[in-house]
């Protein structure tokens, strides 16, 4: 009786397993699927690896933000010394804009969302795609002008 309830515990604990890992790896897909260009594979691994640890997940979020402001600062940097003082300055005029809206959208979607946990990890999300994407946009004028 005791090998049968032990057998059963086991089967217990491998099928909820089973179930966390499916999640984590859905959280990892859907989190890809909408995922803009350029972030790292090291991401997506720190993210399934946290699974639903939502502490973990906002570390993979922050570490990665951290790379993707590094790379929107190198092509930020790239493309003003290339680029004559007239057009110096409509850049800095737009990267001072799109700061602006970043810092401001980052507002309005914690208001939206309240102060929990899971919106947190949106918010945070969220600002890392744009990142991302601004990075990618920079990164596009350097291309643009061959270098």
């Amino acid at each position: 009786m005791r090998a049968k309830m032990s057998w059963v515990a086991a089967a217990l604990l491998l099928s909820t397993s089973t179930i966390v890992q499916a999640q984590e790896s859905r959280t990892t897909q859907a989190m890809r699927h909408g995922a803009p260009k350029g972030l790292t594979e090291t991401f997506f691994s720190c993210i399934n690896a946290a699974g639903l640890d939502q502490a973990r997940m906002s570390g993979c979020i922050a570490t990665e933000r951290r790379g993707q402001d590094v790379r929107l600062n190198k092509a930020y940097a790239v493309l003003m010394s290339t680029l004559d003082p007239r057009s110096k300055e409509a850049v800095r005029l737009a990267e001072r804009a799109w700061l602006d809206f970043n810092t401001k959208t980052v507002a309005a979607e914690t208001a939206i969302g309240g102060a929990n946990e899971v919106t947190n990890i949106d918010v945070s999300q969220a600002e890392l795609f744009r990142y991302c994407e601004r990075a990618n946009v920079l990164e596009d004028y350097v291309s643009s002008i061959g270098k």
